[in-house]
This record gives structure tokens, C-alpha cells and sequence, in this order.
């Protein structure tokens, strides 16, 4: 008995969502449904495609006699592998403004850390209402 009501229930669930399934694509003007229907079936591959793509391998970069990145083959370039020596690697040298801007950008973050309210949880206040009124979504929900 259980299972023929199940069955009953089954098949007029189905024809429900048949019905509401036409009557959506009923809504729909043909050129727009035809293009929606398309996506669809086309978003499944493109996101196999881009899911399992192969990065592309970069050309490999060489050293120049100062320590520089050069391309292989440019004039000036050593061989693939070779690295300058130590003593004739060229360092790049900071001078004072971009001390101070590296300074002042990391004074900056810390005034802005400070600036923070304090919150430890301990006021009422700190915390959102449980009855959710001030909650803007709460509506959607």
C-alpha cells in the first residue's frame, strides 16, 4: 500500500515539475532559449578544457656578465646554466628615497593597525543581534 502511494506521489511530483519546466521555457522567447540551452551545454566543456589545460613552457633565460637576465642567444649572454661570478655581479643599489617610501609605507600600515577599534567580544555591543532586525539581509532569507 506504502509503495503504490509512493509511486502516486512519485509520478505526480514529476508531472509538476514537468508542467512548471514548460510553462519556464514557455516564458522564454525561442532565440534567447535556444541561446541559454547552448550555454549550458556548452559551459561543461569549456570548464573541462580549462580545468585540465597543459601551462605553456617559457623559454629559458640566461645570465649576462654583470648578473642580468638576458635572452639566450642575445649578445652578452652566457651560455644556458652559466652564472656570473660573484665579483663581477653588479648589485642594485637603493638610494634614499626609496628607503624613506619603503619606511613610510610601513609606518603607514602600523598607524593604520592602530587606528583599528578595539573588539574583544566583552560588550554587548560588540556583537550582532540575535534577532537578526538589523541584519539588511534578513528578508532574503
Amino acid at each position: 500500500m506504502t509503495l503504490v502511494m509512493s509511486h502516486a506521489v512519485l509520478e505526480a511530483d514529476q508531472e509538476q515539475n514537468a508542467r512548471k519546466s514548460a510553462a519556464f521555457r514557455a516564458d522564454l522567447p525561442g532565440a534567447r532559449r535556444g541561446l541559454i540551452l547552448d550555454a549550458m551545454r556548452v559551459a561543461p566543456l569549456v570548464l573541462l578544457v580549462l580545468v585540465w589545460a597543459v601551462p605553456a613552457a617559457a623559454a629559458p633565460t640566461c645570465e649576462g656578465r654583470q648578473g642580468q637576465a638576458m635572452r639566450c642567444g642575445a649578445p652578452g649572454a652566457m651560455p644556458l646554466g652559466w652564472r656570473a661570478p660573484v665579483a663581477d655581479r653588479q648589485l642594485p643599489g637603493a638610494d634614499r628615497r626609496d628607503v624613506f617610501v619603503a619606511l613610510a609605507g610601513i609606518v603607514l600600515l602600523f598607524a593604520l593597525i592602530a587606528l583599528l577599534p578595539e573588539f574583544d567580544g566583552s560588550r554587548a555591543e560588540d556583537w550582532e543581534p540575535e534577532d537578526g532586525k538589523s541584519d539588511p539581509y534578513s528578508g532574503l532569507r
